[in-house]
C-alpha cells in the first residue's frame, strides 16, 4: 500500500513538474477540478492549486466563460482569520522543478478575467491577481514576488516590478497605476517583463483591452530593473488567481484562456475557440438605430411610460441612441429621452420581486451596471448583455414577457439583433450602403439635459468649467475618458461651478462623466 501512495505521488509529481516546464493553455472547455486538492487539468496540462488561510472555496468549472462555453470560477468569502488569502494557480514550478531564467530573457502570462457583478468587495488592502517569484536564496524568509499584477480600492489595476538582493533584503519597487476595471466585463490581459536585475535594461508591461476590443493597449514601465541580483536566476513560482489581505467581504472571479508563454503572441488571447452568442467583436458607431430581428418583422420599443415590448414601428419609440462611453455603452430611447435598463438589476428569473421575469424597461439614468451594455457581433448579428449579469437580449414568446434576459446560448435565434440606421433601409452589416448614423438627418437628441448640466468651452484648451443647477452630493464625482475607455483624471464634484483643469492632457477626444447621486452626466468634450 505504502509503495501504491508513493508511486502515485511520483507520477503527480512528474505529471505537475513537466506540465509546468512548457508553455501552458487553459482554457476550460475539457477542463476537470480535482476536488481533494484543486488541481486542474486541461489540454494536457495540470496545474497546482495553491491555497491559504480561510475562506476560500474550491475553484469549479463555470459557464461564465471568455470564449468557448466554459470558464473557471474562485471565491474568497470574509475571513475569520488573521492570515492573508489564496487561490491560485501555479502555472510555472511551484516548489517542483524550478526552471532558470536568463538575464534578458522575456516572460508573458496571458489570462482573461472577470469581476463578478454581484459578489466583488472593494479591495481596502494589497491584492495581487499575478505575480512571478524569483527563488530564495539561502537562508531567506519572506520571498516577495519582484513581478505583480495588482488591484486596488475602486478596482484600479495596478503594476508592480521589483528589485534588490533577494526577495526579502534591499527591495526596491515602482508602480504603475493603469485603468479601472468594471465589474460584470470581461478583460483580457497580458503581463509581460524582461529579466534584468543588474542593470536598467529591464522593462515590465501589461497589455490590456476588453473582450470586445480587437486590439490591446500596451501600459509599461521601461528602462528599470527587474529581479533580484543575489538570488538564484530561477523562478520558484508563476501564478493567477487571487492573493489578499485578511479582509472582510468577498470575491468571486472569473478566469480562462490562461497562457504562459516565452512570446507575447503566443501568450495574447486568440478568437474565440468555441461558438458563443456573446463571442467576437465589433465597435458600434455612435448614432440612432431600429434595433430588430434579422427578418425584420419587430423591433425593440419602448410604446409608453417605461415599458418595453416588440413591434413593427417606424415612430421614436422604436428609435435607440447609441453611445459608446469608455468600454460599455449607453441606449437611450428617442420617445422618453430614457436610458434601456433591467430593472432592479435583477438577473435570475423570481431573484428579484419587482422584476420576476428579468424583464426590459427604461430609465432616467445610465449610472449602474444594468443600464450599461456591451454589444458584440457574430456574423451579421449583434447580441447584448448588461455589464451586471452574463445574459443576453432575448425575444420571448410570451406575449406578456415579450423581451427579457436569458441565458446565451449558440444557435439561439430569439437572441440575435440586427442595427438598422434610421437613415437606411439596411443594416449595419451592409456597410457600402449605409450612411454614416454620426450625420443622421434626424435631429439627434441631447445626452444631457442642458438645464440641469452643462459644460463650457468645447473645444477646449486648458480648463473647462463644469455647472449644475443644485449643490452636489457628498460623493459627487467627475471622471475623465480617453477615446479608448480608460479612465485617466477623476476629481470631487465640491461646487455647482466647477473648473476642471485639463492642461497637459494631448489633443483629442474625451469622454467627462459627472456623477451626483443618481443622475449621471456625460459630455463628449475636445480637447485642443
Amino acid at each position: 500500500m505504502k509503495k501504491t501512495k508513493l508511486l502515485f505521488s511520483f507520477l503527480i509529481l512528474l505529471l505537475v513538474s513537466t506540465s509546468l516546464s512548457a508553455q501552458v493553455y487553459i482554457d476550460g472547455e475539457n477542463a476537470s477540478i480535482r476536488q481533494s486538492d484543486g488541481y486542474i487539468t486541461d489540454n494536457g496540462r495540470t496545474l497546482r492549486w495553491q491555497n491559504q488561510g480561510n475562506g476560500q472555496v474550491t475553484p469549479w468549472i463555470t459557464g461564465y466563460n471568455r470564449a468557448g462555453s466554459k470558464g473557471i470560477g474562485m471565491l474568497i468569502n470574509g475571513t475569520s482569520g488573521t492570515g492573508p488569502q489564496r487561490s491560485e494557480y501555479c502555472l510555472n514550478a511551484c516548489y517542483q522543478s524550478e526552471p532558470a531564467i536568463n538575464n534578458g530573457e522575456t516572460w508573458y502570462t496571458g489570462f482573461s478575467f472577470q469581476l463578478d457583478s454581484n459578489t466583488w468587495a472593494n479591495p481596502t488592502s494589497w491584492f495581487v491577481l499575478q505575480q512571478t517569484q524569483q527563488s530564495k536564496s539561502a537562508g531567506q524568509g519572506n520571498n516577495n514576488p519582484f513581478v505583480s499584477f495588482d488591484i486596488k480600492s475602486g478596482n484600479k489595476l495596478d503594476l508592480r516590478a521589483g528589485s534588490g538582493i533577494d526577495g526579502a533584503t534591499g527591495l526596491s519597487f515602482k508602480h504603475k497605476e493603469i485603468i479601472t476595471v468594471q465589474k460584470g466585463v470581461w478583460y483580457d490581459v497580458v503581463i509581460g517583463f524582461k529579466f534584468s536585475p543588474n542593470s536598467t535594461n529591464g522593462w515590465m508591461a501589461c497589455w490590456i483591452k476588453t473582450k470586445n476590443q480587437s486590439n490591446y493597449t500596451r501600459y509599461g514601465m521601461d528602462n528599470i530593473k527587474v529581479g533580484y541580483t543575489n538570488a538564484p536566476q530561477r523562478i520558484q513560482q508563476n501564478k493567477i488567481g487571487m492573493y489578499r489581505n485578511s479582509v472582510p467581504g468577498a470575491n468571486k472571479l472569473y478566469l480562462d484562456e490562461i497562457r504562459f508563454s516565452k512570446t507575447l503572441s503566443g501568450a495574447k488571447i486568440p478568437g474565440s475557440s468555441g461558438a458563443s452568442n456573446t463571442g467576437g467583436s465589433q465597435t458600434v458607431t455612435n448614432g440612432i438605430y431600429y434595433i430588430q430581428d434579422p427578418a425584420g418583422n419587430i423591433r425593440i420599443n419602448s410604446p409608453s411610460g417605461r415599458i418595453i415590448d416588440k413591434a413593427k414601428s417606424n415612430t421614436k419609440s422604436a428609435k435607440w441612441q447609441i453611445t459608446k462611453v469608455g468600454s460599455y455603452y449607453t441606449i437611450k430611447n428617442l420617445r422618453n429621452g430614457e436610458y434601456l435598463e433591467v430593472p432592479y438589476a435583477a438577473c435570475n428569473i423570481n431573484q428579484k420581486p419587482q422584476n420576476k421575469n428579468v424583464n426590459l424597461g427604461t430609465w432616467t439614468s445610465s449610472g449602474s451596471n444594468h443600464q450599461r451594455w456591451n454589444i458584440t457581433k457574430s456574423g451579421s448579428d449583434y447580441f447584448f448583455k448588461p455589464l451586471h449579469c452574463n445574459k443576453v437580449i432575448d425575444r420571448n414568446g410570451n406575449g406578456n414577457n415579450p423581451m427579457h434576459l436569458w441565458v446565451s446560448q449558440s444557435g439561439n435565434s430569439n437572441q440575435n439583433w440586427r442595427l438598422i440606421a434610421t437613415n437606411s433601409s439596411k443594416s449595419l452589416n451592409d456597410k457600402t450602403e449605409i450612411a454614416d448614423p454620426s450625420i443622421s438627418t434626424e435631429p439627434e437628441p441631447e445626452s444631457i439635459d442642458q438645464e440641469k448640466f452643462m459644460i463650457f468651452p468645447n473645444p477646449v484648451n486648458d480648463a473647462i468649467t463644469i455647472r449644475i443647477n443644485s449643490n452636489p452630493n457628498t460623493n459627487a464625482k467627475i471622471y475623465l475618458y480617453n477615446n479608448i475607455g480608460s479612465l485617466i483624471k477623476t476629481e470631487p464634484l465640491e461646487s455647482d461651478d466647477q473648473s476642471l483643469k485639463l492642461n497637459g492632457l494631448s489633443s483629442g477626444i474625451y469622454i467627462l462623466e459627472v456623477v451626483n447621486g443618481s443622475n449621471t452626466y456625460r459630455q463628449k468634450i475636445i480637447k485642443k
